[in-house]
């Protein structure tokens, strides 16, 4: 799965899985594993704890309405901003930080 379709995922949710942890583990490229290291791995719970950062997330602003809104701010650039909208505020700050990693190659 590629990070847009990942995003897409988080923001579609109703809540945060082990599977979409997984996934955005895929994407955050973990250090290289044997496939017998794999199989006991379990990620960290990215889309259920908002603890659970990425290791470039930078989110600014948080604000509940229907949906969660998170604002990711880039480092290099604080004029530039990433919007997360998702249903719980863990997939909403996942959803912008991923959103910020797809313009950073």
């Amino acid at each position: 799965m590629n990070t847009f379709d990942l995003v897409r995922r988080l923001e579609a949710a109703t809540e945060g899985s082990r599977e979409l942890d997984s996934a955005i583990g895929k994407i955050v490229n973990l250090p290289t594993m044997t496939s017998r290291e794999y199989e006991r791995w379990t990620p960290p719970h990215y889309t259920t704890s908002i603890d659970a950062k990425l290791p470039w997330e930078n989110i600014i602003e948080v604000r509940q309405g229907k949906r969660w809104k998170a604002v990711q701010s880039e480092f290099w650039c604080a004029k530039q901003h990433f919007v997360g909208m998702a249903q719980t505020e863990p997939l909403a700050r996942r959803s912008a930080a991923l959103k910020a990693k797809q313009t950073d190659g």
